[in-house]
């Protein structure tokens, strides 16, 4: 719908889109921010619609191994300057690896092929920068993940509260230029009908824009 100039918040375009390209299952609106299909899934388009659910597939499993990777190394830090023994520390690993496998929301991220991983990997990635004081680096990771999925930039409030000064308007400064070409990509108008008709859907106790018989408070 972006690379074609239409409105991809507008579920019966998405619809005739899905004909178009012999997609025979259900369609639903789309729900998430102009960065989202603007710049973040740009280049998914390029591929056919098997091609690019394979390609994230494999994407999320980079995101949760990735993720899982420097979570550890953040909690072994820890442990290091805690003293924690390392026949103690070496028991860590296989307890993260078990959440992969055992920890059922995400078994349904993957079935569903959502962008949760994606979020996960990210908001680890700004625990990372802020763990070396790469302040600009993390600002920058709250840039993208709020952009994704907007409640993450209540990051900044606390970023103000530690006095990470650097950080907060980096996250700020990001999400700002991140916004101003999403825009650009995007088109204005369907920006407009995402902020006027879309975005005050999402809170709890309504039912999401075009899907008035789901269960109200479902985003």
């Amino acid at each position: 719908a972006v690379r074609g100039h239409l409105n991809p918040y507008d579920l019966e375009q998405l619809k005739t889109l899905a004909g178009v390209h012999h997609y025979d299952g259900e369609v639903y609106p789309h729900l998430y921010p102009p960065f989202v299909s603007a710049i973040l899934m740009w280049p998914f388009t390029f591929l056919s619609y098997a091609a690019a659910l394979r390609t994230w597939f494999w994407c999320n499993v980079v995101f949760v191994c990735a993720g899982l990777g420097l979570l550890f190394q953040i909690v072994q830090g820890t442990s290091v300057r805690e003293g924690i023994d390392a026949r103690r520390r070496l028991l860590l690993w296989p307890a993260f690896a078990a959440t992969v496998y055992l920890f059922y929301p995400i078994a349904e991220n993957f079935r569903w092929a959502q962008i949760n991983l994606l979020i996960f990997f990210v908001l680890v990635l700004f625990l990372y920068g802020l763990g070396k004081r790469r302040d600009v680096l993390a600002g920058l990771w709250v840039s993208v993940v709020s952009l994704i999925k907007i409640a993450p930039v209540l990051l900044v409030l606390y970023l103000l509260r530690v006095k990470r000064y650097r950080a907060a308007g980096a996250a700020l400064a990001g999400a700002a230029a991140l916004t101003i070409v999403s825009v650009y990509v995007i088109g204005p108008d369907s920006v407009r009908f995402y902020v006027d008709r879309v975005l005050p859907t999402l809170s709890f106790g309504r039912a999401p824009y075009q899907m008035p018989g789901l269960i109200a408070g479902y985003p």
